[in-house]
């Protein structure tokens, strides 16, 4: 049962965020004609970020440069890199909300690395269910 409950709840957050981006697609385009290449994955980006401040509102989710030819995520040691990465599966598998819970109490920054694996596997979910190009 509970696995039911939480598969349901990772697709209705894929729902919300789709929704989220669509909104943002539809004034941007409304109010500069076209979204510019690589937009849509800031979308989803701050999509994820107000999802996370949603659960967790004291989160400090830092600006990380765009177009970075090396993310600092592959720069960190292998134990953090691997916590972030089960974390990040666990959203996909027992939803955000639960997974967001259990860090807490963790340090700001895993909750910021968190949000930034959580953006290129939700846009790479959205894409290939078309929500986002």
């Amino acid at each position: 049962m509970s696995e039911t409950f939480s598969r349901e709840a990772v697709e209705q957050e894929i729902a919300v965020l789709s929704e989220a981006i669509r909104t943002r697609r539809a004034i941007l385009e409304k109010e500069k004609g076209l979204v510019e290449e690589g937009g849509e994955k800031e979308f989803v980006k701050e999509a994820v970020a107000e999802k996370i401040r949603q659960i967790l509102p004291e989160a400090p989710l830092q600006k990380s440069p765009s177009g970075s030819p090396v993310h600092y995520l592959d720069r960190l040691d292998n134990e953090t890199n691997i916590k972030i990465t089960h974390l990040a599966e666990e959203a996909f598998s027992k939803g955000l909300r639960k997974t967001l819970k259990s860090l807490e109490h963790e340090e700001p920054f895993m909750v910021d690395a968190l949000h930034d694996l959580l953006v290129d596997k939700y846009y790479k979910e959205l894409k290939a269910r078309g929500f986002v190009k």
